[in-house]
């Protein structure tokens, strides 16, 4: 099994509310909604999942894993090995993919890494129909990342006050192009809910 880092994706999620406690270390069982298109085990394939509190559904690789609802809400992250999360509910960074529900206006949540990363490429784009902006940055080693760590983010409009945002790492024992690519289908699949 791959080693988990304990060091944080930037986001810290409470455990208040989350649905339970769940057993550290334990691999999250696939909590996925119904596959779509072809079986799961077949190349191509892609499998569904839902996060009613998170606002979203997403479209993900077939014989990949998300998270139950155990430590943090489910169908927020994303990868093709066994997910394991730590009790404390911090989001490894060399998980594939994580996907949060921030309670901050769009506007604010993109600059949000400012200080901490420096702006590698940034385009505004739409997902979902919704304003988003497609940012790589790397990590300057103020924040939680070491210096030097690219990240791949896309901070998408989710109304109300609030901004989904989805990101990968390019950290040691990761694919980072395969996970930006994979990230990048995605967005394209992504269904945020209207919580107006």
């Amino acid at each position: 099994m791959r080693l988990r880092s304990l060091l944080a994706l930037g986001v810290v999620v409470a455990l208040a509310g989350c649905g339970g406690t769940g057993e550290e270390g334990v691999p999250q069982d696939l909590d996925a909604g119904p596959t779509v298109g072809a079986d799961a085990g077949e190349a191509g394939a892609t499998q569904t999942c839902e996060n009613p509190l998170g606002g979203w559904s997403v479209t993900f690789p077939g014989d990949w894993q998300t998270n139950t609802s155990e430590v943090i809400d489910a169908c927020s992250v994303f990868d093709p090995e066994p997910i394991v999360l730590p009790e404390a509910g911090e989001i490894p960074p060399d998980l594939a993919v994580a996907m949060t529900r921030e309670a901050v206006p769009f506007a604010e949540a993109t600059q949000q890494d400012a200080g901490a990363a420096e702006e590698i490429s940034s385009e505004e784009v739409t997902v979902g129909g919704r304003q988003a902006l497609r940012v790589e940055s790397r990590a300057t080693g103020e924040g939680l990342l070491d210096a030097g760590t690219v990240t791949y983010t896309y901070y998408v409009d989710a109304g109300t006050g609030a901004t989904i945002v989805a990101r990968t790492h390019d950290v040691e024992g990761t694919d980072y192009d395969r996970n930006r690519r994979v990230l990048d289908e995605m967005m394209d699949s992504l269904v945020v809910f209207d919580f107006s």
